[in-house]
């Protein structure tokens, strides 16, 4: 697959924003990797075939690479996308806090186990692709 920033910028804000991401924000990111094109790696450049051909591993990948290469060019890419995702008034209730009760700390508790388990799945993921 080329060079897609059109589904690069639908599936991460996807990913980010647990919603299809606006118009103006899939252009900006459009924008943004036109004038600041980011250089991927033959290995990368397969891993992002494969994360937009199965959108369903993104989540699994994008903690491995936290873990095992967090300069990563791909998460380079991720990053630009929550920037611009975090800056829009229509998102900024994802980004404030709010206030929760106590017992959301058992929440954050399962998030991180959650995203540890997620990060040995794209590990192994990672092996195989």
């Amino acid at each position: 697959m080329e060079n897609n920033p059109l589904l690069e910028a639908q599936l991460f804000g996807k990913y980010i924003l647990n919603k299809p991401p606006t118009p103006f924000v899939i252009s900006l990111y459009q924008e943004a990797m036109v004038k600041t094109p980011i250089k991927l790696t033959d290995r990368e450049k397969k891993l992002l075939d494969f994360m937009l051909r199965h959108p369903w591993s993104i989540k699994f990948l994008d903690a491995a690479l936290a873990y095992k290469d967090r300069n990563s060019n791909i998460r380079h890419k991720m990053f630009i996308m929550l920037a611009i995702c975090e800056c829009q008034p229509d998102y900024v209730d994802q980004f404030l806090t709010k206030d929760e009760p106590w017992f959301y700390l058992f929440y954050i508790l399962w998030v991180g186990i959650r995203g540890i388990l997620k990060a040995i799945v794209g590990i192994l993921m990672l092996a195989v692709i």
